[in-house]
């Protein structure tokens, strides 16, 4: 005997903790970190807004952009989480600026962070997958995470929307 663990012998809470990862996976989670780092989100939207608040309420005469961004490049700005000084580019500032300024109900929640669209999703595998290894867990319990995972190998040779099938170390991954 070597001490390493076999496939099937893999520890209860191994195969508890995928079928934890995988209905993350296919239902999406809006956990507690995403939660916490709202506010953080929500301190940088006020933070941009303030700086750039003043062009918005008194908008420079035309050609004059460019010189109040350059003045408000030069300053430096308390940083909204840390509190160091912090300078942001001309570029930075417009960007913000443009992206307020088309914004007609509420300019400094466009400030906030965007979420990109495939948060909490996981490219390396697809929904039908998940939804297969779920599937056959709740038939198959007992089952090892190698023996689901060669058998969803074996169902995507069958199935042809089953592919691309993640590989072992994809399946059995940290959350």
């Amino acid at each position: 005997m070597t001490g390493i663990a076999g496939p099937q012998s893999m520890p209860v809470a191994g195969r508890r903790s995928l079928v934890l990862r995988l209905r993350l996976l296919a239902f999406g989670s809006a956990g507690v970190s995403q939660r916490r780092g709202s506010r953080v989100h929500e301190q940088w939207a006020h933070f941009r807004f303030s700086v750039i608040g003043q062009l918005l309420a008194a908008p420079p005469r035309k050609g004059m952009l460019r010189l109040e961004l350059d003045k408000l490049a030069a300053c430096a700005w308390r940083h909204p989480v840390s509190g160091e000084p912090v300078r942001f580019g001309v570029s930075t500032l417009e960007r913000w600026y443009y992206r307020a300024r088309k914004e007609r109900h509420d300019p400094v929640a466009v400030l906030r962070r965007k979420l990109r669209k495939d948060a909490g999703a996981q490219a390396a595998m697809g929904a039908a997958v998940c939804q297969a290894v779920l599937a056959q867990y709740a038939a198959h319990k007992s089952w090892s995470v190698k023996l689901h995972h060669d058998n969803v190998l074996a169902l995507a040779e069958r199935n042809p929307a089953l592919t691309p099938v993640p590989s072992y170390s994809t399946t059995t991954a940290p959350p």
